[in-house]
């Protein structure tokens, strides 16, 4: 802030004493204001994240004291009015945070597609977020298939296994092996 306020009391100055030049300053300012927009966004990308982890901590107080309101020590019923009366804020406060951090993030995801655009990294990252999206998927597809088919040879497999266990059991209680020492 020391520098901005020197280079503003400068310009002052500047202006006072040599007009022409302070206008050629000024307009110099203003063209390099918006000559590099990308570093506008990253900025705006910076302020956002930094909204984004104090609704984050935000949220999470709100939760803990929702959960602390509910799990309070309710004895009368002045203590049970104020547990509620605590635990509806709470609640409200947990909601409301809830929304603004999903506002933050949509604003997020915009301010950075736009920041990609210009930099020219949108479709690789989207055609990288598709890939990753459809390699996840195939694993899971695989996944479900692994298991069904575990579940048609469990299936399949019982009448052995239910043999094998009728047999053992026979066994063991000596209905088959007493006929077989005879």
């Amino acid at each position: 802030m020391g520098v901005f306020s020197w280079a503003q009391s400068s310009l002052q100055k500047i202006r006072h004493d040599h007009p022409k030049t302070a206008g050629a300053i000024e307009k110099l300012a203003g063209r390099h204001q918006f000559k590099d927009p990308a570093e506008s966004l990253r900025r705006r990308l910076e302020i956002l994240d930094e909204q984004i982890n104090e609704t984050n901590r935000n949220l999470l107080a709100a939760q803990s004291v929702k959960v602390r309101s509910y799990l309070g020590n309710t004895q009368g019923l002045w203590a049970g009015l104020q547990r509620r009366r605590h635990f509806s804020a709470a609640e409200d406060s947990a909601q409301w945070h809830w929304q603004h951090l999903q506002e933050l993030l949509k604003t997020r995801s915009k301010v950075q597609d736009e920041l990609d655009r210009l930099t020219g990294q949108l479709w690789p990252k989207r055609l990288r977020r598709w890939l990753a999206l459809f390699v996840i998927a195939m694993f899971l597809i695989a996944g479900i298939g692994v298991f069904l088919m575990g579940l048609m040879a469990a299936i399949y497999m019982l009448p052995f296994w239910g043999s094998a266990l009728l047999i053992f059991w026979l066994i063991k209680t000596n209905r088959i092996g007493q006929s077989w020492r005879k």
